[in-house]
């Protein structure tokens, strides 16, 4: 999906392409933002560590939403996908541990 936006004040436009990220994707943009904030505001690291532990856990654990359909599918990984996520799973455990042993 591609969004074509205009700007005001430049009267220029700006082009958007949109599309749904993966899990390890999502996970992983979340986990670089929770890091610049890991020693400024522990509050706001814990948070994004929370919400990409949950996407990672949602992913593994539960149906999901495919785009274009009206119902929730099963959705099936393949072995190194899943595997994958599970390990990334038990780092966003770790990190989680670690936030709240210190």
């Amino acid at each position: 999906m591609f969004l074509l936006h205009s700007s005001h004040s430049g009267g220029g436009w700006t082009l958007y392409s949109l599309s749904l990220p993966s899990p390890p994707i999502l996970y992983t943009d979340i986990l670089c933002v929770a890091s610049a904030h890991q020693w400024s505001s522990p509050t706001t690291y814990r948070h994004l560590l929370c919400e990409g532990h949950i996407i990672l856990r949602t992913a593994l654990t539960t149906s999901t939403w495919m785009p274009g359909s009206s119902e929730a599918l099963s959705r099936s990984y393949d072995d190194e996908f899943r595997k994958t996520l599970e390990e990334m799973y038990r780092d966003s455990c770790a990190l989680l541990a670690d936030y709240y042993i210190m």
